[in-house]
């Protein structure tokens, strides 16, 4: 340990100013801080920080430390405690305040979590796992930084922090497994190692195992374009929250090899970016909650100088960034130059992203045909978010719980709970357990294209019934500025059958439904949907969870559609804050020479009218193998493609083809 170069950096980061700084522009987060802080000085526990893994939002005193306690049942609230990430609270009251009860506090929960968990439990213990470990190790680094520096710790009790960290690090090597390699618990894990070993250890055989360690795993984890495999957003946070850490503490060790991990931060943190909703919040796919993952860009831009993150980042740096990177970080992102990114479309990993732009009043949706990842990932293939001027309407409705046995969390899993399609009420995939799967559908193909205002995606995914029927689900969105959204699904599977279309609503949104439309309007900000003529629309009271451990009352619209053998049907959804009202109608397609249009098993067409605007969209469904190729819409308009849209301009129509 070299206790010079500690103070010189805690001192550079002139943390009193920082966060006095920060406090002008993210005063809740200030005022949070200091009431954690302060409910830890009476040993009550609320786990209410933006990244806690599973927060819970009830407030629970313990008289007398217990570290194995749960206060709610659930053993996720015995390992929050564990982690003991809330640490961080103490340490910054201590700087908002100048009082060191808050650092006397600091040092209690370490010092007795020492004497009540001896290493000897490591292989039993809930307070040993091998997850929390890690996290816990690199809490304790940043905290005891601080404490070092500000001369505010004893010989007698550094040596016996460091002892303990010495023993953890070790008890976390020793029982890492092959499996860790492929998940989030193995880069929390050696995150939470390279932290202690940077600024307490050695750059010997330990140091070297656990930086190769850290880039063999996220190499693994880590697909091509930046999306963390298990396919949840939290737990790829989580990752990178962990990385950007031990990459600054790299950064502030240059005598020490760094892994070689920045160009995985910076595709990881290009996800964060083009995944998130408008305003900021991250999608509550898979095994995640609605949290806005900003912070995350602005650390990323601060360390790694990237200005488009700094552009959909906040305007100053926040609280948590503040008190992690100091003035020197604050500085630096003042400094750095904007720049916005591109809007459109982006794909990642079978994801399909959309946004109009990168305000926060942002029109936004995502379709999902992604793998399933690990026992975090949700029966959502087909799954389809939808934002609409900056408001979330159609949403993921989240986790809950992790409680083995709890039907709402085997509830929230399912293929019922995401807004895609299920055949006589017998999903393709189908969980067993919290974390088990009995059966799953496998995506086939995602396809998606852009062009003049168009944009265009296509996904394919392969189930099989309770019988193992085969069946194959095409769905198919087309989006057409600014507010037009048409959703058509193919289903082929042999025997009579009954097709269900779920539309799961946010639970600030007002859902009403008259006939085969729905209407949804949060204030003034209303979209219609118009589903099939000839379906049954039932209206359904369901549940959201933004936050583990929160629900909320919510809506679920469910179309109905009996098809035999094969069924083609399609819903189209307006926004209806617009300049010029929308008109949408079915029409036709004509083969050239004959005199019926096509079938509606093989082509899907709607005229589209907005003030002086008109356009038509065609969606085939099938492959055209007779002898004429040359199709006509409105009988003398002619085209060719699978997905064309035409518009009028200037008295003459153009097609614009976004799929051959």
């Amino acid at each position: 340990m070299n206790r010079k170069e500690i103070c010189r950096y805690i001192e550079s980061l002139e943390i009193k100013s920082a966060l006095c700084h920060s406090m002008v522009y993210f005063p809740d987060e200030g005022r949070l801080a200091l009431r954690n802080a302060d409910m830890l000085l009476d040993q009550v526990f609320l786990f209410s920080r933006r990244w806690d893994m599973e927060q819970s939002a009830i407030p629970f005193r313990m008289e007398k430390m217990n570290w194995l306690a749960s206060a709610n049942g659930d053993e996720e609230w015995t390992f929050m405690l564990n982690r003991q990430e809330y640490l961080q609270d103490l340490l910054a009251a201590f700087y908002m305040t100048e009082n060191d009860a808050y650092l006397d506090k600091w040092k209690e929960y370490i010092l007795g979590w020492i004497s009540a968990n001896p290493v000897s439990g490591q292989y039993r213990s809930k307070a040993w796992r091998t997850i929390d470990t890690g996290i816990r190790c690199m809490s304790w680094v940043q905290g005891l930084l601080h404490l070092i520096a500000l001369d505010k710790i004893s010989e007698e009790e550094l040596a016996q922090i460091l002892l303990s960290l010495e023993e953890q690090t070790h008890s976390i090597r020793s029982r890492t497994m092959p499996k860790h390699l492929l998940s989030n618990w193995g880069v929390l894990q050696v995150t939470g190692i390279l932290s202690y070993l940077l600024w307490f250890g050695e750059e010997g055989e330990f140091f070297s195992w656990s930086a190769g360690s850290l880039e063999e795993q996220l190499k693994l984890q880590v697909l091509e374009d930046g999306m963390h495999w298990e396919q949840s957003p939290l737990y790829h946070a989580q990752v990178l929250s962990s990385c950007l850490t031990v990459w600054h503490y790299c950064m502030e060790h240059p005598e020490k090899r760094a892994p070689d991990i920045r160009g995985t931060l910076c595709k990881m943190l290009q996800t964060v970016m083009i995944s998130m909703q408008p305003g900021g919040n991250q999608l509550a796919k898979g095994d995640s909650d609605v949290t806005d993952a900003r912070d995350l860009l602005v650390k990323g831009a601060i360390l790694l100088e990237q200005p488009e993150w700094k552009y959909t980042g906040y305007e100053e740096a926040d609280f948590d960034t503040a008190f992690f990177l100091g003035i020197p970080g604050i500085t630096a992102y003042k400094k750095l130059e904007k720049k916005e990114p591109l809007a459109g479309l982006s794909e990642n990993s079978g994801s399909i992203y959309y946004r109009s732009h990168w305000g926060t009043g942002a029109n936004f949706w995502s379709i999902h045909n992604t793998a399933l990842g690990s026992g975090h990932g949700h029966a959502d293939l087909g799954h389809f978010n939808l934002v609409y001027n900056g408001i979330p309407f159609l949403i993921d409705p989240g986790r809950y719980t992790y409680c083995e046995n709890d039907y709402v969390r085997l509830y929230l899993k399912s293929a019922a709970a995401h807004n895609t399609v299920t055949v006589d009420n017998d999903p393709f995939t189908i969980g067993s357990s919290s974390w088990e799967y009995r059966k799953a559908a496998e995506p086939v193909f995602t396809f998606s294209s852009e062009k003049d205002g168009a944009y265009y995606t296509e996904i394919g995914f392969l189930g099989f019934g309770k019988h193992g029927t085969p069946c194959l689900v095409i769905r198919k969105l087309l989006f057409v500025e600014p507010a037009v959204w048409i959703l058509c699904d193919r289903i082929v599977m042999e025997g009579c059958h009954q097709l269900a279309k779920r539309y799961h609503f946010d639970s600030d949104v007002q859902v009403t439904v008259s006939g085969t439309k729905t209407s949804a309007a949060v204030s003034n900000t209303m979209l219609e949907i118009y589903h099939e003529s000839d379906c049954t629309v039932n209206r359904a009271e369901d549940i959201q969870s933004k936050n583990y451990n929160g629900i909320n009352n919510a809506v679920t619209v469910i179309s109905i559609h009996p098809f035999i053998e094969e069924s083609v049907t399609s819903s189209f959804i307006i926004g209806k804050n617009q300049k010029e009202e929308t008109l949408i109608e079915k029409t036709g397609i004509w083969k050239i020479g004959e005199e019926e249009p096509l079938a509606a098993q093989e082509v899907t067409a709607f005229r589209i009218t907005s003030g002086s605007k008109k356009q038509i969209a065609v969606l085939f469904h099938k492959e055209n193998y007779e002898e004429s190729f040359l199709f006509l819409a409105d009988r003398q308009i002619p085209l060719y493609g699978k997905a064309v849209l035409l518009e009028e301009r200037n008295g003459e129509w153009k097609a614009v083809r976004l799929k051959t």
